[in-house]
């Protein structure tokens, strides 16, 4: 006997599946998964029985066929009942016949009954018991297993007993385990002939029913009673019996004629019985032109004549894989539908080409399905309601989605066995992966090539018939059928080297994996503690194993071991030109299904490549390739597929946190940071998971995930290590533990932290303390980034730009291989440990360090006061020091989307109004003596310290800023010359030459917990004392200032040296108007406040002018007056006249006029009868325009009358507004 493929729980998929008889194996009593699946496998060792060992009540025929005829088995230990809908239309979907395995002897015999209970379906239901209590002299087969040969067997009639009806107790005692297998065969043959004797037993009586018009649903067959157990069921009526088994009707008809369905499921039987002959008659009898026709245009009994091809089709493939004269002699050999088969003489298909005729069948049948293959909304709503009335039929989706699979499996057996030969027929009836694809390397393209041209069938045929079940209606399956089907789809794409497609196919099938584990763990946290004390709930439950779990005793991440979802996202992560072969995780467990799977994909997709890169030790350099850093670090192309992988990787990301499996959620997350930007959810997803996942892995960490390269510039100056980071990156980077490292003397280089702002240049300066005098060799910069392990960064040399692939060029695989032949070494282990180059230092001699005494532990300040703090230096050595000083305030830098302004600002505050300062800057200390520095410090919101460094030494100043005076609503209107010579009187100033005057105001409030005294000095002199929690509005009197139109558009300079990148953004003319004016007028005022304890400067620069503010507070260049009467009747025309000067160089002017009553809108209650409101000039003929419009007033009362100018100057984008004085007119 052969030997069988790989057991799969459902059954070895193969194309001869309907013709095998399907015998389900559960454990009849509680039974340990081990020695279940041990007495599993003895009964699964019988694939195949004789057709001349099985007792039959009605012998068969003598004929060749008969005589080299088999009933092919199928084992499963697990059965979805959602597939019974199919029968009788396919039998082989169900289940025939249920087994039970036992190790004890009593009190089975109500197993029988549960088993019919619990599966009505089946036709015949026994139990076997296997005695191990008893050891025999020649050995004990139930203690251990022996390879030895023992004595012959000689069975015993007595032994092999039936107890109960259903139930047979084996003896097990012999060590080579002959007498169980002696036993099982005899056994299974009647249990074979018990089962295929009630299947011809109601399909005989088929001929007095009437089939319904379409596809049989919940077509369950109930258990038939076995011969021996007749005497304990009721006698029914065998026309009764069978129509509710198949879901038929008796006809009215007495002898009707058999219609196509019966005939096809008499066919089915025979082909699953044996009788191969009588089935090629039956499915020959079906197969007719006219049917076809029919058929195709998806008439009546549609569906049934594409069955009926299928199962010629195998059982064509049966007969040729016996030979001989069972096929010499076999009638209805012919394809049924060769033209002109009813009129000519036709020879039968030679063997050598008979796989044609099977092609054609299953080619035909294919197109019948997809013709009949109703739409999903058809499918969720008309197949639903489906009754023997519907006017036609419709294939189940996942009827065609089988068809094409077995379709695929037919031309995959051709092409890998080179052809119709045994090896073939072989593949056929066994199913499993064809040995020569499943090598653990995919194929090249010659052995495609030679496989192609030998067997007659090229491999884009084999995935175009797997690929036609990816219907629209896949979705609608449950997701057990998803499974069926995705899952040997995937197979076979993977097996023909379609990595996309199988990437595509395992995504979906992760999903679905991913939705059937997430239903399963929701159910077990609701579901009631499962009791094991009888053997009904073992039944129910189904389970090999003889305790579960309680659900609140389930752990996080159950499915850590054995997750099938994450074994996709790897195989796909690799097919989207991910690479893996560098983990991004540290510390992994090596039984992690995650670590197992990705060492698996990785050997299958580099091994081949390496060995054609390095010889035949390219196997043995895998592992290290995968732990090199170099490797890991190394510079890659883009795949192409950015997109595609950061979906991916988010889906995969997803499947975890579903399955609360955090390990899975690190590492598509670290492949996330690989290949793209982080982004802030990125990280705040990997900080909650990453503490998960190390309960259960206490040491895994991130590789280096930061920028590739962050470290820009090293230089050595005055003992101290400059270093240039720079981020690319939108988000902050924080780093931890950074130092210097190097070779050639014993240093001590202390760690620091730092942060580097988002898209910024940051410069450090890491200190080295030497040992001893001598030379030094800086190599890079050690950091440590969160969540991750520590990281060297180095200087490399410059090397050629990365070249974008595509295609299988691209591939991470072909990459690493280009990387390998670049290196241009004979030993790879140079490439993957050559050191970085070296920057030399010299270094003096080891001295002590300067000692940091601070007088006091916390400066207490409240926001812009100011105060001096005296630095204490004591030098603990024999030698004078000369040790350099300065200050750290920690002002973060401005983000990459700052504006000129917002940078100007951050200037301006650090040269005008530093946090904090320091004197002298170097400080000489003689030995074993004490000098000062004076530190000053300014209060501001915000700022908690100031850290010192001297030398080496670094001190932190703790402050605690209290928020003093805030400002904010700054307003500007222009008053009259009065009230301003008024204002100028009362505040004791000069008042400035005579008009246009504005008064500038803004609003202060006291909110420290102190009485303030706030003074504004701003040409006059402006006090007010404001109690703790008050406020007040502080106003003066100023002319406007005299500004330029060049002067409002300068640009924004720097006032510094930059070390980051500006925005090419372009401001706009008001913008920088509001600049400048802000400027000259924060520039003339000044503000303070004043308490008994201190003092300190009250900030007016986030005060900002707004567009309306400007004309205000800017001494026109350009003058508009209006000239009109002062007194005005209502309803009556007056004629003001606007005159405007100052226009020298002016490219365009719009004048306009705008009368307003009291608060309401502009020229509302007003007319311009004989005008406009506005005129423009372009271009202009004088410096000076005059224009006189016509205005009538149709409201009584004061009207303010105003005139404004939009004047465009050269390089000017936008018109600057010039406003002249209103004029008070009162209309009565």
């Amino acid at each position: 006997m052969a030997a069988a493929p790989t057991f799969s729980a459902s059954g070895t998929p193969s194309f001869c599946a309907p013709a095998k008889i399907r015998i389900l194996l559960v454990p009849a009593a509680p039974l340990e998964q081990a020695e279940f699946e041990r007495w599993s496998s003895v009964v699964r060792a019988y694939e195949h029985i004789p057709l001349t060992d099985v007792p039959r009540s009605r012998p068969p025929p003598r004929a060749p066929v008969y005589e080299q005829s088999e009933v092919h088995l199928s084992f499963v230990t697990t059965h979805d009942s959602a597939s019974t809908y199919l029968a009788p239309f396919q039998l082989h979907h169900v289940v025939h016949g249920v087994l039970g395995l036992a190790t004890r002897t009593t009190a089975l015999e109500r197993v029988p009954p549960m088993l019919s209970e619990a599966y009505p379906h089946a036709f015949a239901h026994r139990v076997w018991a296997f005695d191990v209590r008893k050891a025999r002299e020649n050995g004990d087969m139930a203690m251990e297993h022996d390879d030895g040969v023992d004595d012959a067997f000689e069975p015993q009639s007595d032994v092999c007993r039936a107890r109960e009806p259903g139930v047979h107790v084996v003896p097990a005692v012999r060590r080579d385990a002959q007498d169980v297998r002696w036993y099982v065969r005899q056994l299974l043959a009647d249990m074979i002939g018990s089962l295929l004797d009630q299947l011809d037993h109601y399909v005989a009586h088929l001929d007095e029913l009437e089939t319904p018009r379409e596809t049989l649903r919940g077509a369950a067959p109930p258990p038939p009673p076995a011969p021996s157990e007749m005497r304990l069921v009721p006698r029914k009526s065998t026309v009764a019996t069978a129509s509710k088994i198949f879901g038929l009707k008796k006809s009215s008809v007495e002898t009707p004629a058999p219609s196509l369905r019966v005939v096809k499921v008499k066919a089915d039987a025979a082909m699953m019985s044996g009788y191969l002959w009588d089935a090629l008659e039956l499915y020959d009898s079906i197969l007719t032109h006219t049917g076809r026709e029919r058929a195709l245009a998806g008439g009546h009994d549609a569906v049934w004549f594409a069955g009926a091809l299928e199962g010629w089709a195998v059982t064509r493939v049966i007969l040729s894989r016996m030979g001989g004269e069972a096929v010499a002699q076999a009638p209805c050999l012919l394809y049924p539908l060769t033209p002109g088969k009813d009129k000519d003489t036709h020879d039968p298909t030679p063997e050598p080409l008979a796989w044609r005729d099977v092609a054609e069948a299953y080619a035909l049948a294919l197109a019948i399905y997809r013709q009949c293959l109703a739409p999903p909304h058809v499918q969720l709503e008309a197949l639903r309601s489906m009754t023997n009335e519907t006017s036609r039929d419709y294939t189940p989706p996942y009827v065609y989605a089988s068809a094409c699979l077995q379709y695929a499996r037919f031309l995959l057996a051709l092409f890998a066995s080179g052809g119709w030969n045994a090896d073939a027929h072989d593949q056929l009836m066994y199913g499993g992966d064809p040995p020569a694809l499943d090598t653990g390397v995919p194929l090249t393209f010659s052995e495609q090539a030679h496989l192609a041209a030998v067997s007659g069938i090229y491999r884009h045929e084999i995935a175009a018939a797997a690929s036609a079940a990816l219907t629209p209606s896949l979705p609608l399956l449950v997701p057990t059928e998803q499974l069926r089907i995705l899952a040997p789809l995937h197979r076979i794409c993977t097996l023909l080297s379609y990595t996309r497609l199988a990437a595509h196919i395992g995504r979906v099938l992760g999903t679905v994996v991913c939705s059937m584990l997430t239903r399963t763990l929701r159910t077990r946290s609701i579901a009631p503690h499962v009791a094991w004390d009888s053997v009904r709930d073992m039944l129910r439950w189904h389970t090999h194993t003889t305790t579960m779990p309680r659900a609140d005793a389930v752990p996080t991440g159950v499915f850590a071991s054995a997750n099938p979802a994450l074994v996709l996202g790897i195989a796909a992560c690799d097919a989207y030109g991910i690479d893996i072969l560098a983990s991004p995780l540290v510390h992994v467990p090596p039984t992690h299904i995650l670590e197992i799977a990705r060492q698996r994909v990785c050997a299958y997709a580099y091994t081949d490549m390496l060995t054609s890169a390095l010889g035949d030790e390219g196997r043995r350099w895998l592992p290290r390739l995968s732990d090199s850093a170099a490797v890991a670090y190394r510079p890659r192309a883009p795949f192409g597929w950015h997109d595609l992988q950061v979906q991916l990787l988010q889906d995969l990301i997803v499947q975890c946190e579903a399955l609360d499996e955090p390990l899975g959620q690190v590492f598509f997350a670290a492949l996330l940071l690989r290949h793209t930007r982080p982004t802030a959810a990125i990280l705040d997803g990997l900080r909650h998971a990453l503490p998960r996942a190390q309960t259960y892995a206490p040491h895994v960490q991130l590789r280096y995930w930061g920028p590739p390269d962050l470290l820009r510039s090293m230089q050595w100056h005055a003992g101290r290590v400059h270093v240039s980071l720079c981020n690319p990156w939108p988000i902050p980077l924080p780093l931890y533990d950074v130092h210097a490292v190097g070779a050639g003397l014993d240093v001590s280089t202390p760690a620091v932290q730092a942060v580097v702002p988002p898209h910024c240049l940051h410069t450090l300066q890491l200190h080295v303390v030497p040992q001893a005098a001598g030379t030094w060799h800086l190599r890079g910069v050690r950091v440590r980034l969160w969540g991750a392990e520590a990281h060297t960064l180095h200087i490399h040399k410059s090397s050629a730009p990365i070249r974008c692939v595509a295609g299988l060029l691209g591939r991470p695989g072909a990459q690493l291989v280009q990387w390998i032949i670049q290196a241009r070494v004979r030993d790879l282990s140079q490439a993957l440990e050559r050191p970085p180059a070296s920057l030399a230092c010299a270094l003096g001699a080891p001295r002590a360090p300067c000692h940091i005494r601070l007088p006091t532990s916390v400066v207490l300040l409240l926001d812009g006061a100011s105060e001096h703090v005296r630095v204490a230096l004591h030098n603990p050595s024999d030698a004078p020091m000369d040790v350099p000083c300065s200050v750290d305030d920690g002002q973060p830098l401005p983000h990459r989307e700052a504006s000129e302004i917002e940078l100007y600002e951050h200037e301006w505050l650090a040269l005008h109004e530093p946090v904090a300062t320091i004197h002298p800057t170097r400080v000489s200390v003689a030995p074993h003596a004490t000098a000062y520095a004076d530190v000053h410090v300014r209060g501001r919101t915000g700022c908690d310290w100031v850290r010192l460094h001297a030398g080496s030494e670094v001190a932190t100043l703790p402050l605690c800023v209290e928020p003093s005076v805030m400002t904010s609503d700054l307003r500007v209107e222009r008053i009259s010359d009065a009230s301003a010579q008024r204002l100028f009187a009362a505040l004791q100033a000069p008042a400035p030459q005579p008009g246009p005057y504005v008064l500038v105001s803004f609003h202060a409030r006291n909110v420290s917990t102190s009485s303030l005294r706030v003074c504004i000095d701003a040409g006059v002199r402006l006090e007010r004392t404001l109690p703790s929690g008050e406020s007040a509005r502080m106003a003066w009197p100023m002319a406007p200032m005299t500004l330029t139109h060049a002067d409002l558009l300068r640009p924004i300079p720097a006032l510094c040296e930059r070390q980051y990148v500006v925005p090419k953004t372009t401001l706009s003319d008001a913008a920088k108007a509001q600049f400048w004016v802000r400027e000259a007028l924060w520039q003339r005022v000044r503000a303070t406040w004043t308490s008994a304890e201190a003092h300190g400067d009250v900030h007016l620069r986030a005060l900002w002018p707004s567009d309306a503010h400007v004309p205000l507070l800017v001494a026109p260049r350009v003058h508009v007056d209006v000239h009109m009467d002062t007194a005005a009747a209502a309803d009556s025309v007056v004629r003001p006249t606007i005159r405007v000067r100052g226009l020298e160089g002016a490219q365009c002017v719009r004048v306009r006029i705008e009368p307003r009553l009291g608060t309401d809108a502009p020229r509302m209650h007003a007319m311009a009868p004989e005008g406009a409101w506005d005129m423009t000039w372009s271009p202009l003929a004088s410096p000076e325009l005059e224009w006189t419009t016509s205005v009538c007033f149709l409201s009584e009362g004061p009207w303010l009358v105003s005139a404004y100018a939009h004047v465009i100057w050269p390089n000017a984008t936008e018109p600057h507004l010039y406003a002249s004085t209103a004029v008070q007119v009162d209309v009565t």
